[in-house]
């Protein structure tokens, strides 16, 4: 016969006494048994004297039989309040662990009165203080236990006391689930005095079952990967950081895949429910696919939302504002050709767990996307591949985006103050040759030398640190060839008339050089541009590097030849004009017609 409703209340607000009084006294309690039973219990730790019970004369005495003792039924129906639950412990464990044990023991005396309690429909604690969200287990099934322990018994008390050996040696309790890792969030009982041992374990197992809440795939138990349909769409674009080798995107990301289990998830009367992506996680599997090649510092996702079918079609749409790094291939800058890629991949499963299929139905590319940009579109596709890095397999997915690059900047920024800075270098051969613009003829033309290196390392800036050679690079080094050639020039034709006299030669040289200079360049600049047009073709990079050095070397070699021939014969004839003159006044050496200085200039014929 059970116990009465009222009658039991007052049992279990003896137990929550016996709690605090436990508490209250743990520590003289382990400073008694310290002294090795030397010396007699203090009059404050006799209140830890619990009625004990020796074994049943029917059961075996052995500690192992001791342990498969069951929780006994109360089936006593005196109301007494002052009648204590005794706990029986076995008196043959001497284990250093055994004052634990008692703790344990009365948990699991609480557990099963509440459990009574339940099965008797009678309220227990509902005149107790209770922790606010505290809830406890619908059924016995819920409170945990350890197997090999068999818990104490109810007895009546009938033994005279006896005084506890040892006391726990720690203040918190730590549950038999899970002693290594969950602990009681307050010390001693006496703090939860309104807990009983059904809470307790009902708590551990919240903690547990917060660790493994992961939901499982739907095609786990089929033993294949599930099947996950990506599309990407480009939104807004922001253009391109070659020195970081980065770009920046507005990106849409939409997911499918089939979940039959998501079908209960949609409310009566609705095709289809949409949830925002936290609360999705929580309630239904998804692939966690994300952007992998983005910048996590300088990510957004904008919005993100998931929408149930009433099939099983579960939709997840992603808004992301990212700095995406691409690897550019800058040998052919700036009349290279890039593919901008948008990579995405699964941060969890494996390639034997997710595997993703394109869908192009939402993918593609906004209305002028590049617009504003220094690119033009070339193709867009969509790609699914298998990436397998030693141990790490992958099913990609990535968004690929064929790009040329727009010249118009670079005619703006480079090659039209390239051709000014050459037009002006070659302008030193129109100043008149006087003393007096000897300096101004030099100086311009080591100037504009100058100047153009600052443009070729504002150019150079753009790019990274380490990038490979390129056209522009070759386009520098052949601009600074003809000023590097125009200054050599000026100088030889200053010397050929200044010094050599030979007046004639250098008026023809700087009247030769008006033209032919300014011609070289545009050939050397019409080259190198058609050159870049087939960038593997015979006058590839590598090519043109070689043969531009080597035409303007031969240029020089021709061109000062031919030079040096026309010297020569002006200093030979001016030479015999000299003799000539010489004999004319008697071989003295004297007279007006004794040096070339006053001569005219003579007349071409």
């Amino acid at each position: 016969m059970y116990l009465s409703a009222h009658g039991f209340q007052r049992r279990v607000v003896f137990h929550v006494l016996l709690i605090s009084a436990l508490a209250a006294v743990r520590s003289e309690a382990f400073t008694a048994i310290s002294a090795e039973g030397s010396e007699e219990p203090s009059q404050g730790s006799q209140l830890l004297f619990l009625q004990m019970s020796e074994p049943p004369q029917s059961e075996p005495a052995s500690p192992q039989a001791w342990q498969t003792a069951q929780v006994a039924n109360v089936d006593q129906d005196s109301d007494d309040p002052s009648m204590p639950l005794g706990v029986a412990l076995d008196p043959t464990d001497q284990s250093e662990h055994r004052g634990s044990r008692l703790d344990k023991n009365i948990m699991l005396n609480l557990a099963a009165v509440t459990q009574k309690s339940a099965d008797n429909d009678s309220p227990v604690i509902d005149q107790m203080e209770m922790p606010t969200g505290t809830q406890l287990p619908s059924n016995s099934a819920e409170l945990t236990m350890d197997q090999s322990r068999a818990p104490a018994q109810f007895v009546e008390p009938s033994r005279p006391a006896e005084f506890l050996e040892e006391a726990p040696r720690q203040q918190h309790q730590v549950l038999e689930t899970d002693r290594r890792t969950h602990r009681l969030e307050h010390p001693v009982w006496s703090h939860r005095s309104s807990l009983t041992g059904v809470q307790l374990a009902g708590r551990s197992a919240g903690h547990l079952s917060a660790d493994a809440k992961a939901i499982a795939r739907p095609s786990v138990a089929a033993g294949k990967p599930d099947i996950v349909n990506y599309a990407l769409y480009g939104k807004t674009f922001y253009g391109v950081d070659l020195r970081e080798q980065e770009f920046t995107i507005d990106s849409i990301l939409t997911l499918q895949w089939i979940d039959a289990r998501t079908i209960a998830q949609v409310p009566q009367g609705q095709e289809e429910l949409t949830l925002a992506a936290d609360d999705a996680a929580d309630r239904i599997w998804t692939p966690k696919v994300e952007i992998t090649n983005r910048i996590e510092r300088r990510f957004d996702r904008i919005s993100s939302s998931v929408t149930i079918g009433k099939d099983g079609k579960v939709t997840k749409v992603e808004r992301t504002l990212a700095v995406i790094k691409n690897k550019l291939l800058l040998n052919d800058y700036p009349f290279d050709k890039q593919t901008l890629r948008l990579n995405i991949a699964s941060t969890q499963y494996m390639l034997s767990e997710v595997v993703l299929q394109p869908l192009t139905e939402f993918g593609g590319l906004r209305k002028g996307f590049f617009d504003g940009e220094d690119y033009v579109q070339d193709d867009f596709r969509l790609k699914t591949y298998d990436d397998v890095d030693a141990s790490l397999k992958k099913s990609r997915g990535s968004m690929e985006i064929d790009v040329s690059r727009s010249l118009s900047r670079f005619h703006r920024n480079f090659l039209l103050p390239a051709i000014i800075y050459m037009s002006i270098s070659c302008a030193v051969f129109w100043l008149p040759f006087s003393p007096t613009f000897v300096t101004p003829r030099l100086a311009l033309s080591i100037f504009i030398l100058l100047v153009f290196s600052n443009l070729a390392m504002t150019a150079d800036s753009e790019l990274p640190p380490a990038s490979p050679y390129n056209w522009v690079d070759l386009m520098c080094f052949t601009i600074q060839l003809h000023m590097f050639s125009v200054v050599c020039l000026n100088i030889f034709t200053e010397i050929a008339y200044h010094s050599m006299k030979c007046t004639v030669t250098a008026v023809h040289i700087s009247n030769e050089l008006k033209l032919l200079m300014p011609l070289v360049a545009t050939i050397s600049l019409v080259t190198i541009l058609a050159a870049s047009h087939n960038p593997d073709g015979v006058l590839d990079l590598h090519a043109m590097t070689v043969l531009m050095p080597v035409l303007f070397l031969l240029f020089m070699l021709t061109y000062m030849t031919c030079c040096g021939s026309t010297l020569n014969a002006e200093l030979a004839r001016n030479r015999r004009a000299e003799q000539i003159k010489s004999q004319e006044y008697g071989g003295g050496g004297m007279g007006p017609l004794s040096t070339t200085e006053s001569l005219p200039p003579a007349t071409n014929q």
